[in-house]
């Protein structure tokens, strides 16, 4: 007969898909006719925004824009103008197998960017973006704690500790601040360029919630009104808070932070002078909270009245193995080209693409690239741009088996110097969090039949015996091997052990042990 297993449901989220697509986009810009005639390019700057994200008819859909932004010099002097524009793009990826509940998790960065001059009225992009899409389904993850029948069964309950992916909430927010040009900066009179970045800096989840606090640090070129060629630069950081939804969650869950921006807008601020800058940035806060537990479940059973068919569950679960932050530090120094002499630097910045990562015994080796770029000013005071491809190794050691790596919210500062040399040393400086994570067998019992022992004669069997346990023994190997109890070899032999701690063999071990058939009659 088929017994009914007690059962108890334990949440958590299965990765049904991880892909990642190559996405190149080049694009057009006609130079506003406002402007005058493009001659060259000086420096430009793209970013990527993920506008939105689904997952149907077994597919996930990712739609986003490319927005691009170049400084060139134009005829009529030496005052650069800066054109700009957006590119959309959608990437599809195949996942079979999705539902209603399906939740996506992307990643997007740049690899690569650059603009040239295809002629006086038009400006050429050309970027390559890397997406990282992972897709989950939420599952419960059954744990037997007994069975529902009135026969005897002794069984073993064997602990597993796990970190399960528990919950994922997601929050669309908006910053808008208004800044003020330090009293040493001058006035602005025309925005040239800008970028955003957002960073957490804290997390803490209570009943439900995620109470998140971030940073989103400005940089804003700009023409200077005191001189119509000066280019100035305007650095500031606005502090945020937010509040999202996180099911299930509680300050006992270990919880990440993730920001994706879907656009941001800096002008300045009409009636103030060129001394006020507005900045909106919109955004998406993307919430992954784990929770550690250690499950016990029934994994082996006998019974001394029934022979028992066990079917077995060993299905591997995705758990978080551990957490670990390697630092990020490069030091390397940009030369100008022979006859170019560097007068002053603007700005270095940097775009860092996605990391590759390969497992090896007792390792991760992860690599990426740092796209940085210079933007300088000449001894003729013209404006340039020196770029360098720096590559970035990192190496965590793990023993975790079979390990999958996620690299989370990896992030760097650059700071930069003038040399006597004329060089640039540049000095990058960060750090990248990992999450480790292992495909953790978990084994459960997941069906059980019970056929009644027959035509065994058990008069001649003895109620109790000695024996010495051979090695590797455990009290439940035993109980299991003579049918007996492993609570009633523990009681009579007033061993302080648990049933699968390993036996002494130099010493003699009593076995009690009910005869079937009056196991029978007294269960009758």
């Amino acid at each position: 007969m088929e017994l009914e297993l007690q059962k108890e449901k334990i949440g958590t989220n299965k990765k049904i898909y991880a892909g990642r697509a190559e996405h190149i986009e080049t694009a057009e810009i006609i130079v506003p006719d406002y402007l005058p005639d493009a001659r060259a390019v000086i420096s430009s700057q793209a970013r990527i925004n993920i506008k939105d994200k689904s997952a149907a008819d077994g597919k996930i859909t990712i739609n986003g824009e490319i927005c691009f932004t170049a400084l060139i010099s134009a005829d009529g002097g030496n005052i650069p103008v800066c054109a700009s524009g957006r590119a959309p793009f959608k990437e599809v990826f195949p996942v079979p197998g999705e539902t209603l509940k399906t939740f996506v998790k992307v990643r997007a960065s740049l690899g690569q960017s650059e603009a040239h001059v295809i002629n006086s009225r038009k400006i050429g992009f050309r970027a390559v973006a890397e997406i990282d899409v992972s897709a989950f389904e939420p599952e419960s993850l059954d744990t037997v704690s007994g069975f529902s029948s009135d026969i005897h069964i002794e069984s073993l309950k064997t602990p597993q500790s796990l970190c399960l992916f528990s919950s994922y909430g997601e929050k669309q927010f908006v910053i808008e601040e208004d800044l003020f040009l330090p009293q040493t900066k001058p006035s602005a009179k025309e925005l040239l360029s800008y970028r955003a970045s957002l960073f957490p800096e804290d997390v803490k989840l209570i009943s439900n919630k995620a109470i998140i606090k971030g940073t989103a640090k400005i940089f804003v070129l700009y023409l200077g009104d005191e001189d119509e060629s000066a280019l100035e630069t305007f650095e500031s950081e606005i502090p945020f808070s937010l509040i999202a939804d996180a099911a299930g969650v509680d300050e006992t869950h270990e919880a990440e932070t993730v920001f994706s921006i879907s656009d941001v807008s800096v002008s300045m601020a009409h009636g103030q002078s060129g001394r006020t800058v507005s900045v909106s940035i919109s955004a998406l806060a993307c919430v992954s909270a784990y929770r550690r537990v250690s499950l016990e479940s029934i994994t082996e059973a006998f019974s001394t009245t029934h022979e028992l068919k066990l079917k077995s569950d060993d299905s591997p679960v995705l758990s978080l193995f551990e957490t670990k932050r390697t630092p990020i530090s490069i030091r390397d120094a940009i030369s100008p080209p022979e006859g170019t002499v560097i007068s002053k630097v603007l700005d270095v910045c940097g775009e860092l693409s996605a990391f590759d990562a390969e497992y090896r015994a007792g390792e991760i080796r992860l690599s990426a690239g740092v796209d940085v770029r210079a933007l300088c000013i000449g001894s003729d005071g013209a404006a340039f741009c020196l770029m360098r491809t720096l590559p970035v190794s990192l190496t965590v050691t793990t023993n975790a088996e079979k390990a999958e790596a996620e690299i989370v919210n990896p992030f760097f500062e650059i700071s930069h110097n003038l040399n006597m040399s004329g060089e640039i040393e540049i000095k990058l400086h960060g750090e990248a969090v990992i999450h480790i994570f292992e495909h953790a067998p978990f084994t459960r019992i997941s069906a059980a039949e019970a056929t009644e022992k027959t035509g065994e004669d058990d008069s001649a069997r003895p109620a109790l015996f000695a024996c010495f346990p051979e090695k590797g023994e455990t009290v439940w190997n035993i109980a299991k091997k003579y049918s007996a109890s492993p609570d009633d070899i523990i009681g009579a032999n007033k061993l302080s052990c648990g049933v699968q701690s390993v036996l002494e063999t130099s010493r003699v071990l009593l076995i009690p042990r009910t005869r079937p058939s009056e196991k029978k009659q007294k269960e009758e």
